[in-house]
């Protein structure tokens, strides 16, 4: 575990791309997304409308997961920090975010507990409301 999370630090330290430690993370934060996305975490992810809300659904596989950080883009490249949530105990995940209408993507940042972090796939949802 310790040589992936060496090889993934200078893979970010090659491409530029910078990383933000967990206590670095506001809730307000931006961070650019990270093209190379890994799912060796996530075994599902999905997100749906809910009425005027989003509703994302994830399992993962592994039992090292500290905790979730849920981020929100209106735009498929940047992302802002929503929510951490903690980890379900049987794997299945929930978060309901309420949104304004249109094109929202959604990315979910598994914190291992070793502090490395991993990266859902990136969805969409059309978030439609009716008059």
């Amino acid at each position: 575990m310790k040589a992936i999370t060496l090889i993934l630090a200078l893979l970010f330290l090659i491409a530029g791309i910078t990383t933000p430690a967990l206590a670095g993370i506001a809730p307000s934060a931006t961070i650019r997304i990270d093209k190379r996305q890994l799912t060796d975490v996530f075994s599902s992810f999905r997100v749906h409308r809910q009425g005027k809300s989003a509703m994302l659904n994830w399992t993962v596989l592994s039992n090292d997961v500290a905790s979730f950080i849920i981020q929100r883009s209106y735009d498929g490249t940047y992302f802002d920090n929503l929510d951490e949530v903690g980890v379900s105990p049987n794997h299945w995940n929930k978060y309901k975010d309420n949104t304004d209408p249109g094109f929202i993507y959604y990315r979910i940042i598994a914190v291992m507990n070793d502090g490395s972090l991993e990266y859902s796939p990136v969805e969409m949802v059309d978030i439609v409301v009716h008059r």
